[in-house]
């Protein structure tokens, strides 16, 4: 059975409820610590509800605290006594079952990890970037006391490479997780530093700011990018099924309808969801022709066929480009005949 890790949002709980048999854990973090994803908190109460949090426990579904800091303080590397004195009044909350480490040299701290252990489930992030064989051996090596291992966003192209490091981490006692969708670009060359400034929503909300715009500097006429950014197809995640033990989705905050939709395409591979429902971050701009793909189109064209087992190789890869070039020719007849044109052959 396909299990799921999914964001947590507000008004969540009635979705989660139809399809909780498929869901391991609900993942969110608070604000307390600094982290890419701004200073939410339970006392804002815009985006976290304990009450409704603990509703989906209640469903049996585990809830995940991500500890998502990329940069702490000395204090809390050496000390961590804020962090586990946090992470300890949540658990006696009951809101807490599974701590994301992010910050792998915290993860080296022997005291604060027998801490973890002792209380939590533990899982490292996928901004550990942990990309191939050597690094999942590794990582399984010098942290016996994580659990889960998700891997790199790079990889979810790659089914090959993902069962030889899950047989890794199998084989240390350890499950898999693996990150389905994304909206970001393929080894962005910005990654770090968006993700390091994405709580400063000026920074990378506007064109006109002079700053930084995702969509302005990496999508407007680049759509072969949404293509190409590292979302996995539901035919790639059936074809892991009973290989991968959990399935990551993205988009914390994101609506609730639209969470719904990229559950449904990987549990059902429903394949009226649209691209743009599948892809989660920065993509301010949701007029672009491309971006409203349908996943139906997508397989008719055979391009979900390709995009599964692509590797993310688009240097020595033209598919996507070529697709996107018949696709626009026929557009205004897409639906009065057979295309003639498959990407996969």
């Amino acid at each position: 059975m396909i299990k799921l890790s999914v964001a947590y949002t507000n008004q969540l709980y009635p979705i989660l409820r139809k399809y909780k048999e498929h869901i391991n854990d609900i993942y969110f973090s608070d604000g307390e610590f600094d982290s890419a994803r701004g200073s939410t908190s339970f006392d804002e109460g815009e985006h976290l509800s304990i009450e409704e949090l603990k509703e989906i426990k209640s469903l049996g579904i585990k809830l995940n605290y991500v500890l998502n800091s990329p940069y702490l303080p000395n204090r809390l590397l050496n000390k961590h006594k804020d962090i586990t004195e946090h992470l300890l009044s949540l658990k006696e909350e009951g809101l807490v079952d599974i701590i994301t480490v992010n910050n792998l040299i915290l993860a080296n701290n022997k005291h604060f990890m027998k801490t973890l252990n002792e209380n939590f489930e533990v899982k490292n992030s996928v901004n550990n970037h942990i990309n191939s064989a050597l690094k999942t051996k590794e990582i399984c090596e010098r942290f016996p006391t994580i659990d889960n291992i998700i891997v790199d966003r790079s990889v979810n192209r790659n089914p090959e490479l993902i069962k030889e490091m899950a047989d890794i981490c199998h084989s240390y006692g350890k499950k898999i997780t693996v990150l389905i969708n994304e909206g970001c670009l393929y080894n962005c060359i910005f990654k770090r530093d968006c993700d390091l400034t994405f709580s400063s929503q000026d920074s990378v909300g506007s064109e006109d700011n002079g700053i930084f715009n995702c969509y302005k500097e990496n999508f407007k006429k680049h759509n072969d990018r949404y293509l190409k950014s590292p979302w996995m197809t539901a035919e790639g995640v059936e074809m892991l099924e009973g290989v991968v033990d959990i399935f990551k989705i993205s988009g914390r905050y994101d609506p609730p309808d639209e969470i719904e939709k990229r559950i449904r395409y990987y549990l059902y591979n429903d394949r009226d969801v649209m691209l743009r429902h599948i892809l989660d971050k920065v993509l301010n701009e949701k007029y672009d022709e491309i971006y409203n793909l349908s996943m139906m189109e997508l397989s008719v064209w055979g391009m979900s066929r390709t995009l599964t087992n692509c590797k993310n190789d688009c240097m020595n890869c033209d598919k996507c480009d070529v697709f996107l070039e018949k696709y626009k020719e026929d557009k205004n007849d897409w639906f009065k005949r057979k295309p003639v044109f498959n990407c996969y052959y």
